[in-house]
């Protein structure tokens, strides 16, 4: 009796980081694997900040920052439209369901870069690239937000607000970065103190970045063997 009161103690004061839980059935065949396609937004976000603390890009900086107000936004229409998740989900996940921020995230996520690329703020050696990963990253994004409806976190109308308004904000962040940030802000901040002591830059000028890097330290090593 003791024993069981202590592990019951032990259960009522453990609690479940949400952010890195799904629930699915374990016996749907493809259950598991929406279940790992559904934590995408995860690794994006882990990819993200690396990015942003080793490379000190402005432009990928302003991707990270819009894709903050992304999820602020999902936020607060959330708390407006209080529309709650489906009813086999509501007892596990109690905050509101509509619109779907994986929906969101994602379709900001993919409709921003695809415009990188498509306007060739981001260019690849082989060109194909440039056509192909839009449609990759729109097709990953098509398969986030079908696993919120598969796995019932969210329902059909939830993840296609998440995609119309993440859409519409990755077109809008996108012009704002191309008409206001890049032109004005990071030129500032290029040449502030703060910038030059982070060494923040805009590389989107450089063609094929991965070679340019790669050359420029070869032929930094090939001048230092000269000087020995």
């Amino acid at each position: 009796m003791a024993e069981n009161a202590a592990q019951n103690d032990v259960h009522s004061a453990l609690s479940v980081l949400e952010l890195t839980t799904v629930h699915y059935s374990r016996y749907d065949p493809y259950a598991l694997y929406f279940a790992y396609i559904t934590l995408t937004p995860l690794v994006l976000i882990v990819g993200f900040v690396t990015l942003v603390l080793f490379r000190r890009d402005l432009r990928t900086g302003s991707f990270f920052g819009g894709q903050l107000v992304n999820e602020a936004i999902n936020y607060v229409l959330k708390k407006t439209l209080k529309e709650a998740r489906p009813a086999i989900i509501a007892g596990v996940k109690t905050d509101y369901g509509l619109p779907s921020s994986h929906a969101q995230f994602m379709f900001f996520f993919a409709v921003f870069l695809s415009l990188a690329l498509l306007k060739g703020k981001i260019k690849f050696e082989w060109q194909a690239l440039q056509s192909i990963v839009p449609v990759f990253l729109l097709t990953l994004a098509g398969l986030v937000t079908a696993s919120r409806v598969y796995l019932q976190y969210h329902t059909t109308k939830q993840v296609l607000l998440g995609c119309a308004v993440g859409t519409g904000l990755g077109v809008a962040w996108f012009w704002i970065t191309e008409a206001f940030l890049a032109p004005y802000i990071f030129p500032m901040l290029e040449s502030s103190s703060i910038g030059r002591f982070f060494y923040l830059r805009d590389t989107s000028h450089i063609q094929h970045l991965a070679r340019w890097e790669y050359e420029n330290v070869i032929n930094d090593k090939k001048r230092q063997s000269k000087k020995k």
